[in-house]
């Protein structure tokens, strides 16, 4: 969570194809009685790490009615993590 400005923001995140047991721990956004997934685990298998964002980013800008950009350095530095 970032404050600045008296305006709170957040990110997302997609967990993928990781490893989740970590998470076991943390108690995310207050929800006691959620666990987390990933979409692998959803799924049955792992679409991958460029599959996802293609699909993530596609969504979010039919969602908010942005028009797609090309990728930049920022989105140069996906990989499929193993």
């Amino acid at each position: 969570i970032r404050v600045s400005r008296w305006v709170t923001s957040h990110g997302v995140s997609i967990n993928v194809d990781n490893d989740l047991e970590p998470y076991r721990l943390i108690n995310q956004c207050g929800l006691s009685d959620r666990g987390v997934t990933s979409v692998a685990a959803q799924k049955g298998r792992s679409p991958g790490l460029n599959a996802v964002a293609a699909s993530f980013i596609a969504n979010f800008c039919t969602e908010y009615g942005h028009a797609r950009v090309a990728s930049g350095p920022r989105n140069a530095g996906l990989s499929e993590a193993h």
